[in-house]
């Protein structure tokens, strides 16, 4: 059994049966302070996907997460049962054909049978199919059972034609925000605008969950996967770890599973959509062609 995260049964409804919620959660200001502090510590040459995180000016990067913890922090106590919110960053897709990021699901953070975690996702722009709104596959936190890590990573899926029918877009105003489950299949597409598209995001956890990130060694031990604890700044204190390949050292271990569990690849994935959930698929191919007719009407319109 899987907490629940809302204070509202009606929002945890809806985040069960989809895995996201889009609520309106930030004002005009906060969303210009916002812009502002991205403004001034933005690099010069922005290209594909970028986030703070990776810059090595960490007094920049704590002021931006405790930018972002002053304006999400009070919406987690007003929306969560008993929830924290992690460390805050921009994530900022720039501009052309490489600037998309394949439907994917994010790291566990969490042990995923007994806790969910959530990504706030708060766009600074206004967000559509030009500019690289989130793209996501409904449902699919209820149907892909994964471990993913750095070392277990998850499955990338490139944007095309059998994909398509299952994929949302959701198109948010700057200040919307979609807050969505770590474990669902997500991502976005190039951004075809002249600007770059800037977000502010940040992680929610239950108090009562212990933050966890997998290692795996497929050489050494290819049935064992390792859970190693955590805090909110992992990206600046155990993540390097983790990229080398090698056994973290600085962190705390706390068990070892048993498990010949490997990342999911195309076939697979497009299989257990078919097997575990036939009206899933139909409902998507439904919402496929519903799509697809609404593009066609707006291709006549256009050209009128």
């Amino acid at each position: 059994m899987v907490a629940r995260m809302f204070k509202d049964p009606v929002l945890q409804s809806q985040f069960d049966e989809n895995g996201f919620v889009i609520l309106p959660l930030i004002n005009e200001d906060e969303v210009s302070e916002l812009k502002n502090l991205f403004d001034k510590i933005r690099p010069q040459h922005l290209k594909g996907i970028y986030s703070n995180i990776h810059d090595p000016n960490r007094a920049n990067n704590m002021l931006v997460d405790q930018t972002i913890g002053k304006i999400f922090g009070k919406h987690v106590e007003e929306l969560f049962e008993d929830c924290e919110l992690g460390m805050g960053t921009f994530l900022v897709k720039g501009t052309g054909l490489d600037s998309d990021s394949k439907i994917h699901q994010d790291w566990c953070t969490v042990d995923e049978n007994h806790f969910t975690s959530v990504s706030i996702w708060c766009p600074l722009v206004n967000v559509d199919a030009h500019n690289g709104a989130l793209q996501v596959i409904k449902g699919s936190h209820r149907i892909f059972n994964t471990y993913r890590s750095i070392t277990i990573p998850s499955i990338y899926l490139e944007f095309d034609e059998q994909l398509e029918p299952f994929l949302t877009m959701v198109p948010l105003k700057a200040g919307e925000c979609v807050l969505y489950a770590h474990n669902l299949f997500h991502g976005s597409k190039p951004n075809y605008s002249n600007e770059v598209r800037v977000a502010a995001v940040a992680g929610i956890y239950p108090r009562k969950a212990t933050l966890i990130h997998y290692y795996k060694n497929y050489t050494e031990n290819p049935s064992e996967i390792e859970v190693y604890q955590i805090d909110r700044n992992f990206f600046y204190n155990g993540v390097t770890e983790f990229y080398s390949g090698k056994r973290p050292v600085t962190l705390k271990k706390i068990e070892t599973i048993k498990s010949d569990f490997h990342p999911l690849n195309k076939e697979e994935f497009y299989s257990k959509l078919q097997t575990v959930s036939p009206q899933f698929v139909a409902a998507h191919q439904n919402n496929s062609k519903t799509k697809s007719i609404w593009q066609f009407f707006r291709t006549l319109l256009s050209n009128a």
